[in-house]
């Protein structure tokens, strides 16, 4: 059995010792036969277990796979193979690649990619510098409750550092999005342009996660899993279909993202103030975060979707009045 570190699934940096690993990233030039050598496996194991991976030699960096443990594999051969079992000299042909047993993993503190001493395999997300330590920042204390007037507080929609794209990567991952294993044309990840616009327009990046579900349905659901490249290069319909400079997903999110920005920013000078909704009824907003979310909502309902969506992917956190 392959012992490391199993990846706690509220994180992907935070690991708990002594259990089995189940999951590998890939890192450029990977291929499936290299990471079943390394883990002791076989290449026809892990095609099996990663059904979604196109083509085994050319991984795309950044992608969970699964690696399974020695018991699910040795069930996978009883159930395939009816002979009797071969001696205990046979069973020692193709031998499992033992790694060490980690504990005090530097990733749990520092987030620094390390690597195991035997196949340099990466337990975590490595940042695109090697040697800088991602800062994620929690958002604040808040009532968990999401009113008309108050949705959420300023602070949250403007903390850009709530999400690094390896928490990104690993929630498309959890979630089973398409997105976790989609590679734009330039080769860079989804999750890194959702990052990267997130802090340019300094917003909160899980306002655009949370949008790509509302509008697109990319993170969860029945449409998640196998997105059409038409509507991965569209996701959002801005200038759809007439400019065509604005085609990629890169090129809609940058987008939406400093639209998002520029109108947070100059409704900030404008709260308090009301909003008129549907059937015309004026509806008061206390934070610039509630207002912008509002015109960014077709109505109500579009905005209240909003608000459930974030609670099914975040939780309450950051929703509501700010906590004293």
């Amino acid at each position: 059995m392959v012992k490391v570190n199993k990846i706690d699934t509220t994180s992907p940096y935070h690991l708990s010792s002594g259990e089995t690993l189940e999951q590998y990233l890939t890192r450029p030039g990977d291929t499936l036969q290299s990471i079943a050598e390394a883990f002791g496996s076989d290449l026809a194991t892990l095609v099996a277990a990663n059904p979604f991976i196109a083509d085994p030699n050319r991984l795309p960096a950044g992608v969970y796979i699964k690696i399974p443990s020695r018991q699910d594999k040795e069930r996978t051969e009883e159930k395939q193979d009816d002979s009797p079992k071969k001696d205990k000299d046979e069973k020692q042909e193709h031998p499992t690649a033992e790694l060490e047993t980690v504990s005090n993993n530097p990733i749990a503190n520092s987030k620094r990619g390390y690597e195991l001493s035997q196949g340099y395999l990466s337990l975590a997300f490595i940042s695109p510098n090697p040697t800088a330590t991602l800062i994620n920042l929690p958002n604040p204390n808040t009532t968990g409750k999401a009113t008309a007037d108050y949705l959420l507080p300023d602070e949250t929609f403007a903390n850009h550092l709530a999400m690094d794209w390896g928490n990104i990567q690993y929630l498309f991952h959890e979630k089973g999005s398409g997105l976790a294993s989609k590679p734009l044309p330039d080769g860079r990840i989804p999750a890194k342009v959702i990052e990267s616009a997130a802090r340019a327009n300094k917003i909160n990046p899980q306002v655009l996660v949370t949008l790509l579900q509302r509008d697109c349905g990319f993170i969860f659901g029945e449409y998640s899993r196998n997105i059409p490249q038409e509507h991965l290069e569209w996701c959002f319909g801005l200038g759809e279909g007439r400019v065509e400079r604005l085609r990629g997903f890169d090129k809609q999110i940058e987008l939406m993202a400093r639209r998002i920005g520029q109108a947070f920013y100059e409704n900030k000078l404008r709260v308090p103030t009301t909003v008129r909704l549907d059937s015309n009824k004026q509806q008061k907003v206390e934070t610039a975060a509630t207002l912008t979310v509002y015109q960014f909502s077709s109505g109500r309902a579009a905005a209240e979707a909003f608000i459930d969506i974030w609670r099914k992917l975040f939780g309450k956190a950051g929703l509501g009045k700010l906590l004293s």
